[in-house]
């Protein structure tokens, strides 16, 4: 059986994660067991008492320090629970240091079920809930994490006004002079020697050879579309982990909302537009192996001028 702990300040957050949990859990007939807490005290007791096997924690709460609780949890010498640390979009101070005291996932309010089935899926498909040897000290699974140092307490929000991108010279100048060139391996040194993960981004790549067939091939860009936004959300998640990815982040987060928006009753170039869709995408996909898998770029930036050249120019054809 499986014992899981929800912790949230909020209990009606503990029973969405819970509803989808159960959800998965019946689905595979897997028997489980829940325990709720809305304060650090409970839960804590609950992890000592209980032999917790996952736990859901929001982090982020305003009413108990989340971190602090982590730091509890770790300290304890238990057979350590599976972490999953709930955060809010915004809050990437929060989110760096659960990574670094070894959480196994994190997810974001508000809840996508699919992240919640993701985890779930990796965590029992690669047999991880039955290697013992990965429960027993307090940093889990250390090459499943994604860690960096965070030295300012700045976060990225995308709830400001900000203005639309415009096709002009001038903001392409100073987009590209707005950054040092900083090698790969100069910049992964910087972000420290834990490493990091890129395992889910490798895991949506499988799909793209049949997204990217059924795009070019059978012309069927509104079928395809909820899962090139889902993949474009997935790789701008990863990029919230990064402050020096801020800009390619925005620009990322604007083709998601210009993708959501199109008319397909009145878009009259679907070629042209399935296209530079694909051609975004894999410049994505090729600029995460050269940076972070082979790390043999000489500008860890080099995809900014290329990402916002296609938007742009995509903007320009949908809005036409």
């Amino acid at each position: 059986m499986v014992k899981i702990l929800l912790v949230d300040s909020w209990l009606l957050n503990n029973k969405v994660i819970e509803q989808d949990v159960v959800e998965y859990f019946n689905n595979h007939k897997i028997e489980y067991q829940f325990f709720e807490s809305d304060n650090e005290k409970d839960a804590l007791e609950f992890v000592k008492m209980h032999d917790i096997d996952m736990a859901y924690i929001d982090i982020s709460s305003q009413e108990y320090d989340g971190i602090q609780l982590l730091k509890d949890i770790k300290a304890l010498d238990i057979r350590q629970p599976k972490i999953t640390a709930v955060t809010v979009l915004y809050d990437k101070k929060y989110r760096y240091e659960a990574l670094k005291l070894g959480v196994y996932r994190y997810i974001y309010k508000p809840y996508d079920y699919r992240e919640i089935e993701e985890s779930l899926e990796k965590l029992f498909k690669d047999n991880y809930y039955s290697k013992e040897s990965n429960r027993i000290s307090s940093t889990i699974n250390a090459a499943d994490l994604l860690s960096q140092e965070d030295s300012s307490d700045d976060f990225i929000d995308f709830d400001e006004d900000d203005d639309s991108i415009e096709h002009s010279k001038e903001l392409m100048d100073a987009y590209n002079d707005s950054h040092k060139k900083v090698s790969a391996k100069e910049f992964l040194e910087e972000c420290g020697d834990v490493g990091i993960n890129t395992e889910e981004l490798e895991d949506l790549e499988e799909e793209l050879d049949r997204v990217v067939a059924n795009i070019l091939f059978d012309n069927n860009l509104e079928g395809e579309l909820p899962d090139i936004i889902y993949i474009l959300e997935k790789y701008n998640r990863f990029l919230y982990m990064f402050s020096e990815f801020e800009e390619l982040s925005k620009v990322l987060y604007g083709l998601i909302e210009l993708l959501q928006s199109i008319d397909f009753s009145s878009l009259a170039r679907i070629t042209m537009v399935s296209k530079f869709i694909v051609a975004i995408i894999q410049d994505l996909v090729d600029w995460k192996e050269h940076v972070f898998v082979i790390q043999d770029a000489v500008d860890v930036y080099y995809i900014n001028a290329s990402i916002l050249n296609s938007f742009v120019q995509l903007k320009d054809i949908i809005k036409k």
